[in-house]
């Protein structure tokens, strides 16, 4: 049913002549998604929108023309004390992680009338997700003027201030939104991410657990004290002086870059792509591991 749906938007925009049809069906898909993904009903979900060829005139010029801009953006700030795990869901926010100067949890977000953030906290727990007031065309349609004036980015903006003592876990799921990450410590952290850009600088973490699709990885300058495990379908990752005792990648056709803090002499490698394979074992107990299907590789190690 939702294929049906959307292969028919996708006709009716074309047939009224809108530009970027391909983007908005694909919008439209992450939309519908991430509400199935909620426990919604994929019918009731329709019947909201309402059929296809309605959804396309919303896109009509004079239609999209006669919208008020949307809302000045409401910047909305919460701290907490003693948070040892922060738990995030959210679709197109983008957020920017860095050092609390005070030694407690702060967060800063952007709401309006069309997205805002649900933030809660209980033993010690933060959990953050993304919400929006309401779910109609109406909403959909401005979240689309706002997301194409940003470049197709999140106009949505949040930033957290994270204390390095304690440690904090962080498990974050997210569509579109980037992920940046500047001069903190963390503890296990697991990302899942759709399309959205993940960038670390100058970051320890405990552990680092990452799932993407199409999204591009960054991390300069990153210690992980125990292993980093990544899965990427196309998307590409770029790994620049990481230390970690652990390292596995495996991709589809993403592009791994990896340079390593260590000696290839205390390393097990195993390199596996359509271009080449390498099996090498070092002395220690350390280990570098690649596995893609047509990506290409580089890895170097630097030494201490």
């Amino acid at each position: 049913m939702l294929n049906e749906y959307l292969n028919e938007l996708r006709k009716q925009l074309e047939l009224r002549k809108v530009a970027d049809a391909g983007d908005i069906t694909a919008y439209f898909a992450e939309i519908i998604e991430d509400r199935i993904d909620s426990g919604e009903d994929l019918e009731t979900i329709l019947e909201k929108l309402g059929d296809p060829g309605t959804v396309a005139d919303g896109f009509g010029e004079k239609q999209i023309g006669s919208m008020s801009s949307a809302d000045e953006k409401e910047i909305v700030e919460m701290e907490f004390a003693e948070v040892g795990k922060i738990d995030i869901d959210t679709v197109s926010y983008c957020y920017e992680f860095l050092p609390s100067s005070d030694g407690m949890f702060h967060i800063r977000y952007e709401k309006d009338s069309v997205s805002s953030l649900n933030v809660s906290y209980k033993h010690g727990k933060v959990e953050i997700e993304q919400d929006y007031p309401e779910f109609n065309l109406g909403n959909i349609l401005q979240r689309w003027i706002n997301r194409s004036k940003n470049g197709f980015s999140s106009p949505y903006q949040a930033w957290i201030y994270l204390p390095a003592d304690p440690i904090a876990d962080l498990e974050i799921d997210t569509v579109s939104g980037n992920l940046i990450f500047k001069d903190v410590v963390l503890g296990e952290t697991e990302i899942n991410s759709v399309s959205g850009r993940v960038e670390m600088d100058t970051v320890e973490l405990s552990s680092l657990d990452s799932d993407c699709v199409s999204g591009r990885m960054q991390m300069n300058d990153v210690d992980i004290r125990d292993s980093l495990e990544c899965e990427c379908i196309s998307g590409n990752i770029a790994i620049d002086r990481i230390r970690c005792r652990k390292i596995s990648v495996e991709s589809v056709s993403a592009n791994v870059d990896v340079s390593i803090l260590g000696r290839k002499e205390d390393a097990r490698v195993r390199i596996s792509s359509l271009r080449s394979s390498e099996s090498y074992d070092g002395n220690g107990n350390s280990s570098l591991k690649i596995d893609t299907v047509s990506g290409k590789v580089r890895y170097e190690f630097l030494g201490e």
